[in-house]
C-alpha cells in the first residue's frame, strides 16, 4: 500500500505551488491536506486560492466559508476577519451580489473592532479605499484610506498591502489633479509589484491596473501602454485567464486611442466573452468600450444594444449621452450628463474632463452658447490644473467648437489648429483627424477653400481605413467627393476576412494570411454571415460584391 503523504507536507505542497502559479498541483495537494483532516482552516484558505484562479468561484465561496468558520471556532481571530473580508470581496466581484458582500465586510470589521492592529486592519482600508474610486469617485476619501492602509501595513510588516496602499494613494492623488506625486507613488509601487518582491497574483493585478486606470485618466497612453505589456506577460507567467481578460479591457483603451480599432474589437470581444461566463458582473466594461467603438464605427442599433446590456452602470453614461447627441437628442444627452455630473465630487477631476467636453457640445447642439461657454471655463480650468497634453488638446477642441459656434471661425480655426496639432503628438489619429474636419469647416466659413479641402482629406485618408464612418463622411462632404457605400455593416477586418473567403482560402488559410487564430477566423466568418443575413460564405461573398462591400 502507497503510504499516505504526511499533511504537514501536503499543505507545504500546495503552498508552494501557489507560490509557482501551479492552481491544479496546488488545488491537489490542499484536496490531499483535507482528506487527511478536513478540519484544516489553512487547507480550505488555500483551495480557495487555487480555485480562484482556476475560475471556479462556487468552490472559492464554499471554501472560504469552511476556512472561516475553522479559524474563528479556533479562536484566531485575524485569520477569521481576513476569510470575512475575502468573502465580501468575492460575493462582490464574482457575483455581483453587494448586499451579501456588504454582511461579510462588516462581519470582518466587527471582528477587528477589538483588536491590536494586525494586516487585516489595513486590508479593511484597502477595500475601503476601492469602494471610495469605483463607488462613491471620490479621490480624497479614497486617499485618506489608502495612506491609512500604508500605515497599517508598514506598521504590521505586511510588505504586499504596504505596496497596495501606495498604489491606491497615488491613483486618488491622480484623480484629484495631483498628477506628478501620484505617478510617482505608482511608479514606485509597480516596479515592486513586478520586480517579483510579492507572490500574491491578485495583488500584483490590482497594483497594476491602479498604473493603468490612472494613465487612462490622464490619457497618458504611452505609459499605458508599457504597464498592459506588463501586465500581460505576468497573467502569462502566472497563468491567469482573467488577468489576462482584465488586460484585455486595460489594453483596449491603448489601442483606441492609437487608432487601431480592428485590435481593440478583438481584444474587448474576447474579453467580454470571457467575462460572460465566468465573472458575469465584471462584463460591463468591456461592453461599454465595446459600445463606444460601435458608435464610432456609426452602429448605432448595436451600439444600444451593448448599452441596453449594463442596464444603469455609470460608466455607460458618457456613451449614451454621445449618441444621443449623434441623434440631435441634445436636450437628452445635457440631461444624463447633469445627472452624472452631480453624483461625482468636485476633487474627481479626470472623471469630470470627458463629462465637460460632451456637455459643451451637447449645450452647443441646443443653441445654449452661454451655458456651452460657463461648461468650457470649467472645463480649462480642470484641463490647466491636470496639464497632460491630451487634456490641452481636448479643452481647445471644445473652445473651437464653442468659437465655431458663436461665429468666430478665426478663433475656431487656431483652436482646432491646435488642438490637431497635441493629439497627434500624443499619438491619437482619429481624434486628430477630427480636429481637422471641424478645422476645415472654420476654414470654408473663411474662404479658404484650398486648404479646407487639403484638411479634409487629410483627415478623410485616416478616418476611412479606421472604419470610423460618420466622421469619415463629415471628412468627404467637405472634399467634396460622392459618398461611398456603406461599408459600416461589416468591420474593416471582417472585409479582409471575407475577401479572402472569396479567394476560396479556408480558415486556416486566412488565419495563416491574416496571422489570426484559425478560431478568430471562424467566429468573424459567423458575424459576416449575421449580419449580412445569409447562410453561407457563398451568398455572403456575392451580397459583398453587390453592395460595394468588398
Amino acid at each position: 500500500m502507497k503510504p499516505t503523504t504526511p499533511r504537514h507536507v501536503t499543505l507545504e505542497d500546495g503552498r508552494a505551488a501557489l507560490r509557482q502559479g501551479a492552481w491544479e498541483e496546488a488545488l491537489d495537494a490542499f484536496e490531499g491536506a483535507l482528506r487527511a483532516d478536513e478540519e484544516d482552516a489553512a487547507a480550505w484558505e488555500g483551495l480557495a486560492i487555487a480555485a480562484l484562479w482556476l475560475e471556479d468561484h462556487s468552490r472559492v465561496i464554499e471554501a472560504r466559508e469552511r476556512s472561516h468558520a475553522l479559524y474563528g471556532a479556533a479562536g484566531d481571530l485575524p485569520a477569521a476577519a481576513r476569510l470575512a473580508l475575502e468573502l465580501g470581496g468575492a460575493h462582490l466581484e464574482l457575483r455581483g451580489e453587494m448586499v451579501i458582500a456588504n454582511g461579510w465586510f462588516q462581519r470582518g470589521r466587527r471582528i477587528l473592532s477589538d483588536l491590536p492592529p494586525t494586516p487585516e486592519h489595513a486590508l479593511v482600508h484597502i477595500w475601503d479605499a476601492f469602494f471610495a474610486l469605483e463607488g462613491a469617485h471620490d479621490p480624497d476619501a479614497a486617499r485618506a484610506h489608502a495612506e491609512r492602509a500604508v500605515e497599517v501595513a508598514e506598521a504590521t510588516g505586511a510588505s504586499d498591502l504596504t505596496m497596495l496602499g501606495r498604489a491606491l494613494t497615488g491613483v486618488s492623488r491622480v484623480i484629484g489633479g495631483e498628477v506628478g506625486p501620484g505617478m510617482a507613488l505608482l511608479d514606485e509601487a509597480v516596479a515592486s509589484a513586478v520586480a517579483g518582491e510579492s507572490n500574491d497574483p491578485d495583488i500584483i493585478c490590482r497594483t497594476c491596473c491602479c498604473m493603468i486606470d490612472a494613465c487612462e485618466q490622464v490619457r497618458d497612453w504611452g505609459r499605458a501602454t508599457e504597464w498592459c505589456d506588463r501586465l500581460r506577460a505576468l497573467s502569462e507567467r502566472w497563468r491567469v485567464d482573467s488577468f489576462l481578460a482584465t488586460c484585455r479591457v486595460k489594453y483596449s483603451g491603448v489601442l483606441l486611442w492609437r487608432g487601431e480599432w480592428e485590435a481593440a474589437e478583438e481584444e474587448l470581444t474576447r474579453a467580454r466573452d470571457h467575462f460572460a461566463t465566468t465573472r458575469p458582473s465584471s462584463a460591463a466594461a468591456p461592453m461599454v468600450r465595446l459600445a463606444e467603438v460601435r458608435r464610432r464605427q456609426g452602429r448605432r442599433k448595436e451600439a444600444e444594444a451593448l448599452l441596453d446590456g449594463v442596464g444603469t452602470d455609470p460608466r455607460a453614461v458618457p456613451v449614451r449621452a454621445a449618441l444621443a447627441i449623434d441623434a440631435g437628442e441634445a436636450d437628452l444627452a445635457a440631461e444624463l450628463l447633469m445627472s452624472l455630473l452631480r453624483r461625482i465630487p468636485e476633487r474627481a477631476l479626470t472623471l469630470r474632463v470627458h463629462i465637460h467636453e460632451l456637455l459643451v457640445r451637447a449645450e452647443l447642439a441646443r443653441d445654449h452658447t452661454g451655458e456651452a461657454a460657463s461648461v468650457l471655463a470649467q472645463l480649462e480650468a480642470l484641463t490647466e490644473e491636470i496639464g497632460t497634453v491630451p487634456m490641452r488638446a481636448a479643452a481647445l477642441s471644445a473652445g473651437g467648437a464653442l468659437a465655431f459656434a458663436s461665429g468666430d471661425s478665426e478663433r475656431a480655426r487656431d483652436c482646432f489648429e491646435e488642438a490637431a496639432h497635441l493629439f497627434e503628438r500624443s499619438g491619437s489619429p482619429y481624434e486628430c483627424a477630427c480636429a481637422r474636419v471641424e478645422m476645415s469647416r472654420a476654414l470654408h466659413a473663411l474662404g479658404s477653400r484650398d486648404r479646407a479641402t487639403s484638411e479634409a482629406a487629410g483627415a478623410l485618408a485616416v478616418l476611412d481605413p479606421m472604419g470610423a464612418v460618420p466622421a469619415a463622411d463629415a471628412a468627404r462632404k467637405l472634399t467634396g467627393e460622392r459618398a461611398a457605400p456603406d461599408t459600416s455593416v461589416l468591420t474593416p477586418r471582417q472585409r479582409e476576412v471575407l475577401a479572402l473567403a472569396a479567394e476560396g482560402l479556408t480558415d486556416r488559410e486566412i488565419g495563416e494570411r491574416l496571422f489570426i487564430s484559425e478560431y478568430t477566423v471562424h467566429r468573424h466568418m459567423s458575424d459576416i454571415l449575421a449580419r449580412l443575413g445569409v447562410p453561407t460564405r457563398t451568398g455572403a461573398v456575392g451580397k459583398a460584391l453587390r453592395e460595394g462591400l468588398l
